[in-house]
């Protein structure tokens, strides 16, 4: 259970190892200081 994860569930009791995507921060916007082209979140 890691909430690094996009699958996470804070209201989950045990882990079912479905955690697979990592988050990963940036911006989708090519042209942006924070580009980053694999990102999952702005």
């Amino acid at each position: 259970m890691n909430p690094n994860y996009i699958e996470f569930n804070a209201l989950a009791n045990s882990d079912d190892g479905s955690c697979a995507t990592p988050v990963i921060y940036g911006c989708t916007i090519d042209y942006a200081l924070n580009y980053n082209a694999f990102s999952k979140f702005r």
